[in-house]
């Protein structure tokens, strides 16, 4: 039987709820610090994955993190080969990690470095929760590609007699990236507390590099336009435009002091740039307001001190200062005051335009009528 042929079978795992603990085939939830916080004695698997609920095994509180759980998935399937067991049960009520992973699995057996191969023997029972509807439950074998990972898992290792614990080495920020030589800029894992994988953008090149990017514009392809939860969570593509979220920036910005430094070039290709000595967003409960140091110069001039101490705002969440919604108004959402000097989040026009002020505009650099080509927004710790 081909490979191609064997990641086609097909069987149901059961409900992880209707398991019994001698049928329950791994236990190793863990919150986001790596605290282990539930297990069962019979293991097939160690799986870890921060920040994540499941059923009533776990105790931790926290939201499913995609990014951990395909991590996750990666590790279970080392340990699952280097180990040699028969079966090997995955849970998660995330259709776009489960999608994902079926994705991979149908992948050609080709040269490819990222390419994985489990031993004929080896089969993987890929199930949902059952609070959750879910895509069909899947056993696999034969060949298995990995996912695209910028940065390796790092050494196996066991903590408390648990078997592929994973280690604590990994770098906190992009700066440590830089120093592990990781000199090129693009997508990385980072562990910020040890734990809490946190997958972000590493600018390597610019000023010195280790920055953290959390915003880019780049060519119009997301929508930036969106409401609070969604600039709570964070959205758009790896490839182009994104926002990081602000959880992330308040979290990331959380662990000690930063410098921030804007980049924009215009649609004649034209470079400019800000920095600031300090910078900081604040939680939620605090409308992820804006704490900003001094300008420390750069030839786009200031436009962001004048939104210093504002809270967030988005066209559902109006924080401002103003009579009326800014982010509705100028097409956006940012720390808006009454109203702006700056609106990196709006509206992507092609260069000068004939609306007022709802492009993404730095009003010391070229005004309110021009919409810049490219911006990015990055903080590095000091």
């Amino acid at each position: 039987m081909s490979p191609e042929e064997e990641v086609t079978r097909a069987e149901e795992a059961p409900p992880y709820n209707k398991l019994t603990e001698d049928e329950k085939p791994y236990a190793l939830f863990t919150d986001g610090s790596c605290r282990i916080v539930g297990k069962h004695r019979r293991w097939k698997a160690a799986v870890w994955s921060p920040t994540r609920r499941v059923a009533e095994a776990a105790e931790g509180e926290g939201e499913s993190s995609q990014f951990a759980e395909v991590k996750a998935i990666q590790l279970a399937l080392d340990i699952a080969e280097r180990e040699k067991w028969p079966t090997l049960y995955l849970y998660t009520d995330s259709w776009i990690v489960a999608n994902a992973l079926w994705g991979w699995l149908q992948k050609s057996c080709g040269d490819m470095a990222s390419q994985r191969k489990l031993s004929q023997t080896t089969g993987l029972i890929f199930g949902t929760t059952s609070w959750t509807p879910g895509p069909k439950s899947m056993v696999f074998s034969g060949c298995i590609t990995s996912p695209i990972m910028h940065q390796p898992l790092g050494k196996l290792k066991g903590a408390a007699g648990e078997p592929g614990f994973p280690g604590l080495e990994e770098a906190r920020n992009c700066q440590e990236l830089l120093g592990k030589g990781k000199i090129l800029s693009g997508w990385y894992t980072i562990y910020p507390q040890g734990c809490n994988a946190t997958t972000i953008f590493c600018d390597m090149d610019t000023d010195g590099g280790g920055w953290i990017v959390f915003q880019r514009r780049w060519d119009g392809s997301v929508n930036f336009l969106r409401d609070w939860y969604s600039y709570k969570r964070g959205f758009g593509s790896q490839l182009t435009e994104f926002w990081l979220g602000n959880d992330n920036i308040h979290f990331l910005t959380s662990l000690g002091p930063c410098e921030l430094r804007i980049d924009l070039r215009d649609f004649e290709n034209n470079y400019y740039f800000a920095k600031y000595a300090s910078f900081r967003v604040l939680g939620e409960s605090e409308k992820y307001k804006l704490v900003l140091g001094d300008f420390l110069g750069g030839n786009a001039g200031d436009s962001l001190s004048y939104h210093k101490d504002m809270p967030f705002s988005t066209t559902d969440q109006d924080n401002d200062m103003s009579s009326f919604n800014c982010a509705t108004e100028y097409k956006g959402a940012w720390w808006y005051n009454d109203c702006h000097y700056s609106n990196l989040n709006g509206m992507y026009w092609l260069g000068i335009h004939g609306s007022y002020a709802d492009g993404i505009n730095w009003k010391t650099g070229k005004e309110y009528h021009y919409s810049h080509k490219r911006t990015e927004m990055k903080f590095r710790p000091v």
